[in-house]
């Protein structure tokens, strides 16, 4: 055997096993090696989903616990049926501090305390409010209303002089006072 030969062969042998090594370990690895970044790519995506994900759901709750509150504010504004004399009450207070005097608060009692509509929660019962006393200071009362502690809405107002010549009138306010039913 001559050395050329005896070189081509182990030449040969040489790129064989290099082939062999190739499509036997190195690509199947490296092969492998590309799936596992792919599924770490894609883990992260995910995990990065995820997070964007949660922060969305921690706004929601947020906003939800916000509304929640909101609601029972709203929800406490509405009397109750025993709560009746805190609206006479405040209705007083307040006709003091705009100077005025509260003759008359009527409200349909027999239909307050006699309400039979169970499929409503929350009803408007009707009442009549006499005051008495100077034309801004009725005003100021009337617009005073959505401060309130509870839900009252002016429907008609009715002014009429106290006396002939006087600057004092009379005012007959109808409105609704909302509640619950129950």
């Amino acid at each position: 055997m001559s050395i050329r030969h005896l070189f081509l062969t182990l030449l040969g042998l040489q790129t064989l096993m290099i082939v062999i090594w190739y499509f036997a370990f190195y690509s199947p690895q490296n092969k492998e090696l590309h799936e596992l970044e792919d599924n770490v790519n894609l883990t992260f995506a995910k995990l990065k989903s995820a997070k964007k994900a949660q922060l969305d759901l921690n706004s929601i709750q947020q906003r939800l616990t916000e509304e929640q509150l909101d609601l029972e504010n709203v929800r406490s504004r509405f009397l109750k049926k025993n709560q009746l004399e805190k609206a006479t009450a405040q209705l007083e207070k307040m006709a003091r501090q705009h100077d005025l005097k509260l003759t008359e608060f009527s409200p349909i009692l027999e239909n307050y305390l006699a309400s039979s509509e169970q499929n409503q929660e929350i009803r408007g019962y009707p009442l009549v409010i006499t005051v008495e006393g100077r034309y801004i200071n009725i005003g100021k009362f009337i617009d005073n209303w959505e401060r309130l502690p509870f839900y009252m809405t002016p429907e008609e107002i009715k002014l009429k002089r106290k006396e002939e010549g006087s600057n004092e009138l009379q005012a007959m306010v109808s409105g609704i006072l909302y509640a619950f039913t129950q």
